[in-house]
């Protein structure tokens, strides 16, 4: 099993207490801590001088209330009381005036808005809590509780101090003169009145007061101007008990009951009352960590979860003491037992026969004939089997420079270094576990030094800097804690390189509505999905002892469970127990994050907590939009379907068409070459000559053009488009002209197919106008000579001299 510095048992004595120190320089508003309590979630809350501080182990957070924020309560003259409500608010009050706190996003609030959603209309002059998280108001000689619909006549003219509700079954109110009115629950009818003092001792002790219920007594501290007393007063026996007067004061907000002990903070130190006993104890003087000591003015105490003692102070901050005695004493130089112990070093100190190598500090054979080297880069092992290791500080070393080692009579290995002790766990001959001990288990904060550590009988001693450090480790409790839970609370969340809080706004996205403590759901957009979530199991006890188990399902690395520790994971983990997780560039989805703590590698007692981190899809991805462009395409191809089909039928209709036109104009061409020898003479041509049609004449031109090119490609296949190019036309006019004029005979090509085949001749041969006039059929070289003028604006005979040949 894992040694551990912890044990389960009850302290060993009030004034064997040694407390750490949580001030200003650790991130503490001022180190005036009136009010301080344990949450619910785990973290510890302090009040200073109008501040809320969260502290989550490493790092207190802070609250500040607006001036608009605070409600008069203008018949209060106290000092600071909080109270929660079951509906997540925390109020605080303080001389005159009051704040409310909703703690679902840590923010202070409008107390009136508050007011107004718990339907409280009329003027609330004070604020009340009872011990079931119901807030009471007055107004004037009214006590109501919405919460509860309960509302009360008070039937004592004295202020009040303090109001309970007891078993559901009586409403108690404690009254300045030290009587407390009894009221029915159901009918909030007043049933009775029980003194604290007779009329024969009547009561000086009006200045503050303050109660605790211990099964069915309350114990009441009521305090005058230089003293206090502590009173009991028995629920069923109706009975009042004066059990002990101080000559200084206890303090208000510091009385806290643990099984059968009352905790009482003075204005010295602090009291322990045993309620079996009647018996008290007074502490004093505070023992601090590094042999200090400490006159307290105790403002307010409590306890923690895990059972370790909280104590805030009126000028010296918070005080914190482990449930447990420290496992390693430390004495300072100035002390005569340092003296005694380093002379117990200085006869036991190693002797070498030759001088250590370089970065060397000293070097250690243990009882297996193992050798341990300690180094400026880590501590070496070797065995006589040859097998060689280094353990660093990633392995669990505090530091990476080793000074001494030293073997305990388990045969574990105890090693110092720069910082901090660590303890070395050997099991069937192999290294299993590495454990870090620093200053938060009472190991001085300082170097320590070469060589310089004994075992003697049970105990190993080693010197430091400037203090001797003593331990037993059989002394160490071995036992797994399973009954010391410890969850993994969110305290920080960075998008993107920045801090996130509820409700805060990047680029037009809410993070989070949440606190962060209070959250489960994180809301990203696909731009801003870079995230380190700082998580704290809230290990007061040993926060350098802390493990964690990680899985988030997409996420590569963290697919299956991983488990990180303090120098085992990288520095994910520090040696306050605080894990930051970085979580870079996430794609669009849902990821769950799951997360649990424990103080041990290998066992996790309790459920994982998970947080959800939704990563937004861009616009341009997003369902909807993916529906609009899946109808639109829909549409697209319906319509382009129609549009295929309706151009299909369009083209197998022309494709008819042009194969029909094309055969139609063959014919016009074959019916042309019939009539390549019949004789022209102008009474016959007259018959087809056109009148005046301008598109006639297109089409003759066309077809001038395309009957010697017909001619020519009789076994070409050829289309419309072809035969427009050759017409020097476009295809559409084309069309238009071969559907008006194809049909028609073809003699109005006669005239101009000789005239064409008259000027070819002209140009290739050397026939005369008269050959060639009756080698193209005109009846006359006259009507030859005057049609070729009428065509070409000019005789053959100049046609052939103007023409190159």
């Amino acid at each position: 099993m894992v040694l551990s510095a912890m044990s389960l048992t009850v302290h060993a004595g009030e004034s064997d207490r040694v407390f750490m120190v949580y001030d200003s320089s650790n991130g503490l508003a001022t180190n005036a801590c009136d009010i301080l309590l344990c949450m619910p979630d785990g973290r510890i809350m302090v009040m200073t001088r109008g501040h809320v501080n969260f502290f989550d182990g490493a790092r207190f957070s802070h609250l500040d209330p607006l001036t608009s924020d605070v409600y008069q309560l203008p018949q209060y003259y106290g000092h600071y009381q909080i109270y929660f409500d079951r509906f997540n608010h925390l109020w605080v009050k303080d001389n005159g005036v009051m704040a409310c706190v909703d703690l679902t996003t840590e923010k202070f609030v409008d107390v009136a808005s508050v007011l107004k959603e718990q339907h409280v209309t009329k003027p609330v002059h004070d604020i009340f809590g009872d011990g079931v998280s119901n807030v009471w108001f007055r107004s004037g000689r009214q006590l109501f509780s919405t919460a509860v619909n309960k509302s009360i006549d008070i039937q004592s003219p004295e202020i009040i101090q303090d109001v309970d509700v007891y078993n559901d079954r009586l409403i108690l109110l404690f009254h300045i003169d030290g009587s407390v009115g009894v009221y029915d629950y159901k009918t909030c009818r007043f049933l009775y009145q029980d003194d604290a003092f007779t009329l024969d001792a009547p009561n000086t002790y009006t200045n503050t007061s303050e109660i605790c219920l211990v099964g069915h007594q309350y114990f009441q501290v009521r305090s005058d101007d230089h003293s206090s007393i502590l009173l009991r007063y028995d629920v069923n026996s109706r009975q009042w008990k004066r059990l002990m007067t101080s000559p200084i004061h206890i303090n208000i907000n510091a009385i806290y009951p643990k099984d059968d002990l009352l905790y009482l903070g003075t204005d010295f130190g602090y009291m322990v009352y045993d309620t079996k006993t009647d018996k008290y104890e007074h502490i004093k003087m505070l023992k601090l960590t590094k042999g200090r000591t400490q006159h307290a003015h105790v403002e307010s105490l409590a306890f923690d979860q895990q059972g370790g003692l909280w104590i805030g102070t009126e000028r010296r901050g918070l005080l914190y003491c482990k449930p447990h005695l420290p496992p390693f004493k430390t004495y300072s130089w100035d002390t005569p037992i340092a003296e005694r112990l380093k002379h117990q070093i200085d006869l036991h100190q190693p002797v070498y026969s030759e001088p250590l190598p370089r970065k060397v500090n000293c070097i250690f054979t243990d009882s297996r004939n193992w050798k341990w080297t300690g180094t400026y880069n880590g501590l070496v092992l070797d065995k006589p089997n040859g097998d060689h290791q280094v353990f660093r500080k990633k392995d669990g070393l505090t530091n990476d420079v080793v000074h001494s080692i030293v073997e305990d009579v388990r045969h574990d290995i105890w090693v110092s270094t720069s910082f901090g002790i660590t303890y070395v766990q050997v099991k069937d001959g192999e290294v299993i576990h590495v454990e870090p001990y620093v200053i938060q288990d009472n190991v001085p904060n300082e170097t320590f030094l070469d060589d310089r550590a004994i075992s003697q009988g049970d105990s190993i001693i080693m010197e430091a800097l400037d203090h001797v450090v003593v331990f037993t480790p059989t002394k160490f409790h071995f036992g797994k804690f399973v009954s010391i839970p410890i969850h993994p609370l969110l305290v920080r969340l960075s998008v993107n390189g920045h801090d996130m809080g509820a409700g805060d706004d990047f680029d037009g996205n809410v993070v989070t509505e949440k606190a962060l403590s209070q959250t489960d759901e994180i809301n990203l957009t696909y731009n801003l999905n870079s995230v380190a979530m700082t998580f704290s199991a809230l290990n007061y006890l040993r926060g350098i002892q802390t493990y964690y188990r990680v899985r988030i399902k997409g996420v590569p690395e963290y697919d299956d469970w991983r488990v990180l520790a303090y120098g085992k994971s990288e520095d994910m983990v520090d040696k306050y127990g605080h894990l930051r997780l970085p979580l870079l560039g996430l794609e669009p989805g849902t990821y769950e994050v799951e997360v649990q703590a424990s103080f041990w590698p290998d066992e996790w007692p309790e459920a994982p907590r998970v947080w959800r981190i939704n990563v937004q899809q861009p616009w341009w991805r997003t369902t909807g939009l993916y529906l609009t462009l899946c109808i639109v395409l829909l549409i697209l191809i319906v319509l382009n379907f129609i549009a295929y089909n309706t151009n299909l039928r369009l083209r197998v209709y022309r494709n008819n068409d042009e194969a029909d036109l094309l055969r139609r104009i063959k014919g016009f061409v074959a019916r042309s070459e019939t009539l390549a020898s019949e004789e022209l003479s102008p009474l016959a041509n007259e018959e087809e000559e056109p009148q005046n049609d301008r598109q006639l004449d297109e089409f003759v031109e066309a077809m001038l053009h395309i009957v010697p090119f017909v001619n020519d490609n009789q076994e070409r296949k050829y289309h419309i488009s072809d035969l427009a190019a050759v017409a020097g036309v476009k295809s559409e006019k084309l069309y238009e002209l071969l559907t008006v004029y194809i049909d028609k005979s073809p003699r109005l090509l006669l005239l101009p197919l000789r005239l064409q085949q008259a000027a070819q001749l002209l140009t290739t041969t050397n026939l005369s106008v008269d050959e060639i006039g009756r080698q193209c059929h005109f009846v006359t070289t006259a009507y030859f000579v005057s049609s070729f003028r009428q065509r070409y604006g000019m005789t053959p005979a100049d046609y052939r001299v103007t023409m190159p040949r």
